[in-house]
């Protein structure tokens, strides 16, 4: 049988930037109040489900999800404001109910550790969410999430994992994942197994795609955080890429990759204001 997969990552829910409930109540009586930016990012959420559901009900496939790391924000480092509470049963609570939507479509779940910054160490709040939701893939430790999962769905081998290295350029992005992609062959094959036919990585906020070069193709999925404080210290030039990557792995055994991107609205070019009233 065919199979949808829907790959997200970098949520970073409790993020003042990232995604969030578009009303969420505080554990001292107050309410969160999503802002414009992280409306606009429900929306495109919104979307982006509707999508999946509606490939899924087209296809009549199963569907995987796939959280691909740093699904919450704990600012662990502490090395900023930009969070919503700092309390983790509340950010539990609110990665909860964003996510309450996917899973519910979902026939099974995959969580993916992202950055101990964003997470905690060992990934304990990707593994806390895991251990709570019923569809999640367990190893055979008990253990409801991953560093790494490399799997057959079908047809197609799957290489998953959080963090990958991209260039710091416009022009050299994907020059990184060529050598990965090299990489994990020779690797495959050193161990006698399957070649992988897809590899995602994800992490820097940026679509990138090997395309059809090498026998392995190398993708890296979007985000859904707008520009945090860190990426105006990170010589900020561009918003990051906003999306999912949606894969259907098909009955014939071939598979299509889809990438849905919402555009950012970008900020309007300034002017200097008037002086004593007088236009200048």
């Amino acid at each position: 049988m065919g199979t949808v997969i829907a790959i997200i990552s970098d949520l970073h829910i409790n993020s003042t930037v990232g995604l969030a409930p578009l009303r969420h109540n505080l554990d001292d009586g107050g309410t969160y109040e999503a802002s414009r930016t992280q409306r606009w990012l429900h929306d495109c959420w919104r979307l982006f489900w509707s999508d999946v559901e509606l490939i899924k009900t087209q296809t009549g496939y199963p569907l995987l999800t796939i959280f691909n790391g740093d699904i919450g924000e704990l600012d662990a480092k502490a090395r900023t404001h930009q969070v919503i509470t700092r309390n983790k049963a509340a950010v539990l609570e609110m990665i909860r109910s964003v996510i309450e939507r996917p899973v519910a479509l979902s026939d099974w779940a995959l969580f993916i550790r992202g950055t101990a910054s964003h997470i905690g160490k060992g990934g304990w709040l990707e593994e806390e969410i895991a251990q709570d939701c019923d569809i999640a893939i367990r190893r055979d430790t008990g253990a409801a999430s991953w560093w790494n999962w490399r799997g057959e769905i079908g047809s197609l081998v799957l290489d998953i994992q959080h963090h990958a290295r991209l260039g710091s350029k416009p022009w050299t992005v994907a020059n990184p994942l060529g050598d990965l992609a090299v990489r994990v062959e020779l690797s495959a094959h050193r161990a006698r197994q399957k070649v992988p036919g897809l590899v995602v990585r994800s992490h820097r906020h940026t679509f990138a795609d090997t395309g059809n070069i090498y026998p392995v193709r190398v993708c890296t999925s979007g985000a859904w955080q707008a520009v945090p404080e860190y990426a105006y210290k990170a010589d900020f030039t561009a918003p990051p890429d906003i999306g999912g990557l949606i894969v259907t792995v098909g009955d014939n055994g071939e598979w299509t990759i889809i990438q849905k991107r919402y555009q950012m609205r970008t900020s309007k070019m300034q002017t200097l204001p008037p002086i004593n009233g007088k236009s200048t």
